[in-house]
């Protein structure tokens, strides 16, 4: 039983060390960056009315463990064995769960905030089309693998969640 422990702690160390190696790669994009550029486009600040709403809305979930529901992917919030058998962590999933609420930034009935996540998910995806390793949220980086072309999701040590 000791040897499955230390494995999972060696995985998880694993982890978390390529977290600190994208964060330090070229083709890294950090949060600010991103939401520049989506500010921009859409011509408004970090201290609008359109920003707040929307880093309230991913905070909330992040906080609450709810999935966060974007255009083309969903983060959700499970237990990965390779990482521990007691805590939530951030996985990509193709559709949301039934089993918990959502966040959803993929689309809104409010004109300039529809507008604003339209532009949030193009940029998003143009970057990791462009193979670049975006920090989607603080501390929660989006990339597509080179070894088999599909999103993964890495993250830093504290975004690692208690269950319960």
């Amino acid at each position: 039983m000791k040897h499955k422990n230390k494995q999972t702690s060696d995985q998880s160390f694993m982890v978390f060390d390529l977290y600190e190696q994208i964060v330090n790669a070229n083709n890294y994009i950090d949060y600010q960056k991103l939401l520049a550029t989506v500010l921009l486009e859409n011509q408004i600040g970090f201290d609008s009315k359109i920003y707040k709403e929307f880093e309230n809305s991913y905070l909330l979930g992040l906080k609450n463990h709810y999935d966060l529901v974007l255009r083309d992917f969903v983060i959700t919030f499970n237990v990965n064995l390779k990482i521990s058998s007691d805590l939530l962590v951030p996985m990509i999933s193709a559709s949301e769960s039934s089993n918990t609420d959502a966040i959803n930034l993929k689309q809104s009935k409010d004109e300039q905030y529809n507008k604003f996540l339209n532009t949030f998910n193009d940029c998003l995806i143009s970057l990791i089309k462009q193979d670049l390793c975006v920090e989607i949220f603080p501390k929660i980086i989006i990339f597509k693998s080179k070894n088999t072309d599909k999103l993964k999701i890495i993250f830093d040590k504290t975004k690692v969640l208690t269950r319960g």
